[in-house]
């Protein structure tokens, strides 16, 4: 009986010196924490699949001899593969060419892409904008990056300046997670072929996840369909001045282009398009339409935008079914 306690007790007294060992083994092994003023970055990655950024530490203590130098070994740093954790790619393409970097009016870094910089994919582009601006706005005054492409302004989606950036455009959310990607599954409504009705598509897309939910129905929507098999009810020149939600309506409010610019549809395809589309959303019961702040507008000169819309889908269109009678078709 004392042996097995002494075993017992033995087993444990090793079990727990393990504990400690692999303890201090991972303090030892610990990253340095960030300090500029020696040298020690972090820079940013994404994970293989493509939907956060992670950060790791960098001492740039021998290259750190002015500030031009620091800017390009971070760079350099984000277009390099992590060759200790292949958990770790890099957010900056190695493909991305770097044309120039100016630092000459502080507190603004402004970094000139080719036009490879505008053939990444919207999401990676994302990544790969928070990427630079978390990394190199940690360099001693500088707070802003200012990203070109060909010498001229980066563009959203909406075609308008992305401007100068701050990290705090890109801070954790709420919840403590690091600026990332999220999967949404969104339904969404374009124009039928023959432009007569409407057609329920499902999108899946990976987007900001700090991008309010009705702002990116829109973006979609202003996009166009992903093929060939419905019609874009708004053209790419419209641009979303301010959307909101408020008490169950969503305020969409667009540039004079949505009345200038028109495809050349149904009025009521159009706006039930926008309609319909933002009122899948949960907290969307109905879509009030503005241009230039005004409701007081008559769409296409006939359909009044005075009062709120609400979801109608008597403009779906029905797939014709084979039935014993014969077909059976809808509007």
């Amino acid at each position: 009986m004392n042996r097995k306690r002494a075993i017992t007790v033995g087993f444990f007294l090793a079990f727990f010196t393990m504990l400690l060992l692999s303890s201090c083994d991972k303090e030892t092994r610990k990253e340095p924490e960030p300090n500029p003023e020696k040298g020690i970055y972090q820079v940013y990655y994404k994970d293989v699949k493509g939907t956060e950024l992670l950060a790791s530490t960098v001492n740039l203590e021998d290259d750190a001899k002015d500030r031009q130098s620091v800017v390009d070994a971070l760079i350099q740093a984000l277009q390099s593969q992590k060759k200790d954790d292949p958990s770790m790619v890099p957010a900056v393409s190695a493909g991305l060419e770097v044309i120039s970097c100016d630092s000459s009016l502080l507190p603004f870094l402004t970094i000139n892409f080719t036009k490879s910089y505008s053939e990444q994919s919207s999401g990676d582009e994302i990544l790969c904008r928070a990427a630079l601006v978390l990394t190199l706005t940690q360099i001693p005054e500088i707070e802003y990056i200012d990203i070109q492409v060909e010498g001229q302004p980066l563009l959203d989606s909406s075609g308008k300046p992305v401007g100068k950036l701050s990290a705090d455009k890109f801070m954790s959310d709420t919840n403590g997670n690091m600026f990332s990607r999220q999967k949404n599954t969104l339904i969404l409504y374009f124009a039928s072929t023959d432009g007569k009705a409407l057609e329920e598509v499902e999108r899946t897309v990976l987007n900001d996840s700090s991008m309010a939910m009705e702002k990116l129905v829109m973006q979609l929507l202003i996009e166009g369909p992903p093929d060939g098999s419905t019609k874009a009810v708004l053209p790419d020149t419209v641009s979303v001045l301010d959307i909101s939600i408020r008490s169950g309506i969503c305020y969409v409010n667009f540039d004079s282009n949505f009345l200038n610019d028109t495809m050349d549809l149904d009025p009521k395809i159009i706006i039930y398009a926008i309609v319909n589309s933002l009122s899948e959303l949960s907290d969307v019961s109905q879509v009030q339409i503005m241009v230039n702040g005004s409701s007081d507008v008559k769409f296409k000169d006939t359909l009044s935008l005075a009062k709120p819309f609400t979801k109608d889908l008597n403009y779906l269109f029905v797939q014709e079914k084979e039935t014993e009678g014969g077909t059976l078709s809808g509007e």
